[in-house]
């Protein structure tokens, strides 16, 4: 009977099959097996707290690895991050050597930014595997989120020398040296991040045959360039297209149709498609069109620092400008900053900051602040109800979807206050005056010593020490 769920399981009937697992339970409520598939039912089905509580009824009949792992997976998807680490903890009790639990066990860590325990039990797996380039990957990266970049090159070349064919571990060592200005030697590494399984999906799987992998990039007649993952690079890596257009007149672009107005008028009347329109992807597949990822340009038009000689590269809608610059004339201020404080990513923690760090800079009277803070910003109401000093929150516009009318907002403005978000990109991108706080913690390949080569008119301080104390030592920057 049994094997015959797992059958419609496999064949994704899950509605049938969890008819005749609850049939089972009800004459057999000891039977462990039944609770685990209906646990395992439910988390394909993201009912999470559902498939919890069946694991946990799997599991107080029977506490095999089997169960303990599907149920830490259920837990870590429901950010419970403890007790997965606690569940993870059960199977080493009984297997210390398993290296599944062990990995995952770090990986849960890391979500919780405990580096230490992370870095504990990935050393612990390594020392179990030594030739698994995996774990070097894993550990590299560790250390390049903690930007400890001399410690994460050296288990990236280890994992390299083993395996030169994983694509996540060349990425790791291409984005430190992009960091690093390395750009002969970086961009070959970094291409790796096309074929890592990030990227995978139904638009790779589609144009990959038709990627473009001739040397020399003028030569090639039908171009379509394909903009890379995340706003924030989609915009940075746009920084190229005016050198590419040199070339070639006649381009296409697969963009995120946030940026099919600011595009069209930044870098000319092309054909602008949106990511997910497939069919017409397909279609200049079989019209044989190649394909470049954006950041890919960088090979041919970024080779040294000197290449990088733009400070803006989108053109904002000036109309919408003098809107802008309308509203702030009924303010009596010296100068007009904008402020954006938080990151909405998965891995926030040192990317998102709070308001009363930059206290020092809304309390002066000299400054208009203006929220750029895209996303949820309830905390923001609740500091305007208790500060005199108030943020300006523009209550029409969508930061996170408008991006033309919020470069607008940006290019009115004196100066950007920001976290390591995508306002960054959006100041940077039209010239604007920046000043970025990175935790010290925060690796990025914006993250350059000395002047910044993408972005001109951006300053990137670093901290590891009480934020709003930071702040109010760089307010002269502004």
């Amino acid at each position: 009977m049994l094997d015959q769920i797992i059958n419609k399981i496999n064949k994704q009937d899950y509605e049938n099959a969890q008819k005749d697992l609850k049939k089972i339970i009800t004459t057999d409520s000891s039977n462990s097996k039944a609770f685990y598939l209906l646990g395992i039912i439910n988390l394909k089905i993201n009912n999470i707290e559902e498939a919890i509580e069946y694991f946990q009824k799997a599991l107080a009949l029977n506490q095999s690895i089997e169960y303990l792992f599907a149920y830490s997976e259920a837990l870590i998807k429901n950010n419970l991050f403890v007790e997965a680490q606690n569940s993870y903890k059960k199977i080493l009790n009984i297997d210390n050597k398993n290296e599944p639990a062990i990995v995952n066990l770090a990986y849960s860590y890391l979500l919780t930014y405990n580096y230490s325990e992370a870095e504990k039990y990935y050393l612990q797996a390594l020392e179990l595997k030594p030739q698994n380039p995996h774990y070097y990957k894993n550990i590299g990266n560790l250390y390049k989120k903690q930007n400890k970049i001399t410690e994460a090159l050296k288990f990236y070349e280890k994992g390299i020398s083993i395996d030169s064919n994983i694509p996540e571990i060349k990425k790791g060592k291409g984005l430190i040296l992009l960091s690093q200005k390395k750009y002969s030697e970086a961009w070959d590494y970094f291409e790796s991040r096309i074929y890592s399984g990030q990227n995978k999906g139904t638009l790779f799987s589609i144009i990959e045959k038709n990627l473009f992998k001739n040397k020399d990039i003028k030569s090639v007649k039908k171009l379509v360039v394909v903009s890379e993952q995340g706003i924030g690079d989609k915009i940075l890596f746009s920084s190229i297209y005016n050198d590419l257009l040199k070339c070639h007149t006649e381009l296409k672009f697969l963009i995120d149709s946030r940026l099919n107005t600011i595009f069209k008028r930044s870098f000319g009347d092309h054909e602008y498609i949106n990511l997910d329109n497939y069919d017409r992807i397909r279609d200049l597949v079989r019209n044989g069109y190649e394909f470049i990822y954006a950041g890919s340009l960088g090979k041919y038009f970024r080779k040294n620092s000197s290449d990088f000689m733009t400070k803006s590269f989108l053109k904002p809608n000036l109309e919408k400008v003098s809107k802008y610059e309308l509203l702030f004339k009924n303010y009596s201020f010296k100068k007009i900053i904008g402020l954006s404080w938080k990151s909405s990513s998965k891995f926030a923690h040192n990317k998102s900051f709070e308001l009363k760090d930059f206290k020092s800079i809304i309390k002066d009277k000299n400054y208009l602040i203006v929220s750029l803070q895209y996303g949820e910003t309830k905390d923001l109401d609740e500091f305007n109800l208790k500060n005199e000093n108030k943020i300006l929150k523009i209550n029409d516009l969508d930061l996170f979807n408008d991006i033309d009318e919020t470069i607008a907002l940006i290019h009115t403005l004196d100066c950007v206050v920001t976290s390591p978000n995508v306002t960054i990109h959006l100041a940077g991108a039209i010239g604007k005056k920046c000043l970025a706080f990175y935790h010290s913690e925060y690796e990025s390949i914006l993250n350059q010593k000395s002047k910044n080569d993408w972005y001109k008119n951006l300053k990137i301080v670093q901290f590891n020490q009480n934020l709003s104390d930071v702040v109010s030592k760089e307010k002269n920057f502004l």
